[in-house]
């Protein structure tokens, strides 16, 4: 994101300021972007009930926790298995070939839900099956995305072995904004 003259990482840390051989402090930037471009703004939407938008929100950050989560897989696959292996109601195969297909597709691709799925907060579980509708709520899979991104986080603190696969994801989609806004800087 630019703001002024420079690209920020995260809302609290520039690219040039990405510390890319403190183990400890990059872990630290990551939380800050996940947490401030995508929890914070999804949970603003929570408060105003934009269930929707919420929703959106939460499908893009499924599919950027699972880059680094999952790994090198392609995009579908990557998705599909972290909702299978993250959030028990996704747990067969089916329940996240239809979220996959018909809300993180549909929303990416069209901007709208497909086959009459909805994002819907008067619902008491993560996922209800209404006459063949799948209906989520966007509060319950916000919160369990958020517990799921806390024990990845502890796992990289603790796992040397999570660590270097992240390191080496997070290098591959960031190091050309991080050259780009050194050189910025020293033009």
């Amino acid at each position: 994101m630019r703001k002024g003259e420079e690209l920020w990482f995260s809302p609290n840390w520039r690219f040039t300021e990405i510390a890319w051989e403190d183990r400890e402090k990059l872990i630290d930037q990551f939380y800050d972007r996940v947490e401030g471009y995508f929890f914070k703004p999804a949970e603003t939407l929570d408060n105003c009930e934009d269930a929707f938008a919420q929703g959106v929100i939460c499908v893009t950050c499924i599919d950027f926790l699972a880059k680094y989560m999952i790994g090198p897989l392609q995009p579908g696959q990557r998705f599909k298995k972290w909702l299978r292996y993250s959030i028990p109601d996704f747990r067969d195969q089916g329940t996240a070939q239809y979220f996959y297909r018909d809300f993180r597709n549909a929303l990416v691709h069209a901007g709208k839900i497909d086959n009459c799925g909805q994002f819907n907060y008067d619902i008491e579980n993560l996922v209800s099956t209404k006459n063949s509708v799948m209906i989520v709520n966007p509060r319950l899979l916000l919160g369990l995305i958020r517990t799921v991104f806390k024990k990845y986080t502890e796992k990289l603190k603790q796992d040397w072995a999570v660590f270097t696969k992240f390191k080496s994801i997070l290098e591959k989609e960031f190091y050309k904004d991080y050259q780009m806004s050194l050189m910025e800087v020293t033009e």
